[in-house]
């Protein structure tokens, strides 16, 4: 029985447990403010998502594996969460059918990858789905005053006593353009991952306060050459005559006119200027990513939170620097990496277009 116990959301770790219903208000709470800067207005639907993300953990066969870590008699599959979690959602969600598929789809995905349909079907023994079924109503009041007692506004989003369908909702209709949906949904989905994975630890915001030793990428000594002199005088005209306050900005010259150069002496300008938290550099070729990086390591002092990310290399440039000094490589999955949240991250316009266009909650981590 699940009722007489503590609902958890995850197996202890480093000696601690967290209730379920704060993981969930944690998590929606989180989902609500990353939504929101990203520019959408819809408050009520990240909040209802990242509230609803982790219900199915009420699962019997879930509750018993956050208490015992015993995976082999409890496997995945038996003590799957999302499903109930999207059955949960279209039961006791305030939110209209319309908003609620969105949430659903995204729910539904957050340990897999965007579809535009959900099942019903869990794939289970019909005892064993019985008995998640009773264990679940069971538990239900219990965890919903949970819920309302950690924080009153939950009962904006969620509605007790009423009896369960399980039954998930069929995706519906987009309203009005498809585009304006389809941001909508991997806004809030990028959201819901980074909430939801980002829970495991403090959050941390990165901010931009890089300072680049451009001169160490003038070439000196000996005798000025023509091109030299041309080089160094495009660079300074560049600097000099813009200000730099277009939201797009474009420069065009020919290889080895110093455009690495001139990117890094932008950056150290518009940063004292204003506060952000993040720079990308990609570059459309691994080679020109390599050569970035060897220019970089010129002109930086701190290069532990430098993100070097490509098929070949995940990790900061310090420990890039360590890996081939020990020649060992290993890479833990770290949420910081995954999700990209360094000042600084060198990639390829490769990662860019996956992150985009990708559907698997691997890389729309990488969105926000």
């Amino acid at each position: 029985m699940v009722l007489g116990m503590p609902l958890l959301a995850r197996p202890k770790e480093n000696g601690k447990q967290e209730l379920l219903s704060n993981h969930c208000i944690r998590v929606a709470k989180k989902t609500a403010e990353l939504f929101l800067e990203a520019g959408f207005n819809n408050e009520d639907l990240a909040l209802t998502t990242g509230l609803f993300h982790d219900f199915g953990k009420l699962n019997p066969y879930y509750q018993k594996f956050a208490k015992t870590k015993d995976s082999n008699a409890y496997p995945p599959k038996l003590r799957q969460h999302t499903t109930l979690s999207t059955i949960l959602l279209r039961n006791l969600s305030k939110l209209s059918k319309q908003q609620r598929s969105k949430a659903a789809i995204c729910i539904s995905a957050h340990h897999s990858s965007l579809r535009n349909e959900m099942s019903n079907q869990l794939g289970l023994t019909a005892e064993a789905e019985q008995h998640i079924k009773t264990e679940m109503i069971a538990a239900l009041p219990k965890f919903i005053n949970e819920l309302y007692a950690s924080d009153p506004i939950t009962k904006r989003f969620v509605s007790g006593g009423r009896d369960i369908e399980f039954l998930t909702d069929r995706p519906v209709k987009a309203e009005g353009d498809g585009v304006s949906t389809f941001l909508e949904c991997i806004f809030l989905f990028s959201s819901l991952l980074q909430a939801d994975r980002g829970s495991f630890k403090e959050w941390e915001t990165p901010l931009f306060r890089k300072k680049f030793d451009t001169i160490n990428l003038i070439k000196s000594g000996g005798t000025l050459t023509l091109l030299s002199s041309f080089r160094n005088e495009f660079q300074r005209y560049i600097m000099e005559n813009n200000q730099f306050n277009d939201r797009i900005m474009v420069l065009e010259a020919p290889t080895g006119i110093g455009k690495t150069k001139i990117f890094l002496d932008i950056l150290n300008k518009l940063s004292k200027e204003e506060e952000f938290e993040r720079v990308f550099y990609f570059s459309p070729l691994l080679a020109l990513t390599e050569d970035f990086e060897r220019n970089l390591r010129k002109v930086v002092k701190n290069d532990s939170d430098v993100l070097y990310y490509t098929y070949t290399y995940k990790g900061t440039f310090e420990d890039k620097k360590k890996s081939k000094e020990t020649g060992g490589y290993e890479h833990p999955w770290d949420f910081r990496t995954e999700s990209f949240n360094y000042p600084l991250i060198v990639t390829t316009t490769q990662r860019l277009l996956i992150t985009l266009f990708s559907n698997y909650s691997r890389d729309k981590l990488k969105l926000l």
